[in-house]
C-alpha cells in the first residue's frame, strides 16, 4: 500500500501510461531502464520517469533507477497486451482502492454523493492537497486519474455528476471496459468485474397445428310426438336451421 506523501499524479494520458506498462511487460522479469522501457514503448524517457513515480505509488512498479513491475503491476500489463477489458479494469480498480491518496479520493466522491463534473477536478486536488492554482501539469494529471478511475469502473458519469460505483467495495461487480470477456490472463486484486446474470427468456411454446387442436362434437337428440303434424316437423328443423347454422 502506497503512504499518501509519496503519492505522484501522472504526467501523460491514459495511452501513455497504457504504453508504458505494457513495454514492462515485454522487457521480462528482470528490472529494465528508462532507455530499455522507452525504446520498446517508442516514447522519451521523460514521459517514462514522470509516469513510474506515479506508477509505482500505487504499487504497479517496484525498484530503483532499474525498475520491475509488480505481481499486480503484471497482471495489469498482461491483461493491456492482450487486451482483455475485464481484467484491466479489475487490476486497475484494485490499484486505485488499496492506494492511500487514490482511495481517499474516491471515498470523498462517494460521501458527497458524487460531485459535478465541472467541478470534480478541483475536488481531487483539495483531496490530494495539491496547490489551488493548478499547472498544465497537474490538469494532465488529474484527467488521467479519472480516466483511469472511469475505465477501472468505480466511477462512473450519472447526469452532470461522476459518482462512486458501490460494486468497488464487494457489492455484484459490473463490467467496466465494454464486454469481452475474460479469457485467461491477468487476473489481479479482489475487485475483479462480474456481469450481472441476464434474465431468462420465458419460453412460448410454438402453436400447435389445426390438426392437433382438441375438437367439439355434440350430439342432438329430438324427439317427436307420433301424433306430431308434418307442419310442426318442419317449425322444429326450421328453428333448429335458425340456432345451430343461423340460417333462416
Amino acid at each position: 500500500m502506497s503512504n499518501k506523501s509519496q503519492f505522484s499524479l501522472p504526467t501523460s494520458s491514459y495511452e501513455v501510461i497504457t504504453k508504458i506498462l505494457h513495454a514492462y511487460v515485454l522487457c521480462g522479469d528482470k528490472p529494465a531502464t528508462l532507455q530499455e522501457v522507452s525504446s520498446k514503448a517508442g516514447l522519451n524517457k521523460t514521459q517514462v520517469s514522470g509516469n513510474n513515480a506515479f506508477l509505482s505509488s500505487i504499487g504497479l512498479l517496484e525498484g530503483g533507477k532499474q525498475k520491475t513491475l509488480t505481481s499486480r503491476g503484471k497482471n495489469l500489463a498482461l491483461a493491456i497486451a492482450n487486451k482483455l477489458q475485464a481484467d484491466i479494469a479489475s487490476a486497475w480498480s484494485s490499484a486505485l482502492m488499496d492506494a492511500e491518496p487514490t482511495k481517499a479520493v474516491l471515498e470523498m466522491i462517494k460521501v458527497q454523493n458524487g460531485v459535478i463534473k465541472k467541478d470534480l477536478s478541483g475536488k481531487i486536488a483539495q483531496s490530494l492537497k495539491l496547490p489551488a492554482s493548478k499547472s498544465a501539469q497537474t490538469k494532465t494529471g488529474i484527467n488521467a486519474l479519472i480516466e483511469i478511475a472511469t475505465r477501472a469502473g468505480v466511477l462512473e458519469e450519472s447526469g452532470d455528476k461522476y459518482v462512486f460505483c458501490a460494486w468497488a467495495e464487494g457489492a455484484p461487480a459490473k463490467q467496466a471496459g465494454g464486454d469481452q470477456a475474460t479469457q485467461g490472463g491477468a487476473k489481479a486484486g479482489t475487485h475483479e468485474s462480474v456481469p450481472k446474470a441476464k434474465a431468462a427468456a420465458p419460453i412460448v411454446p410454438p402453436p400447435l397445428p389445426q390438426s392437433a387442436l382438441p375438437g367439439v362434437h355434440i350430439d342432438v337428440q329430438i324427439h317427436v310426438a307420433a301424433d306430431a303434424k308434418p307442419e310442426q316437423i318442419d317449425q322444429i328443423f326450421a328453428s333448429l336451421a335458425k340456432h345451430l347454422y343461423q340460417r333462416g
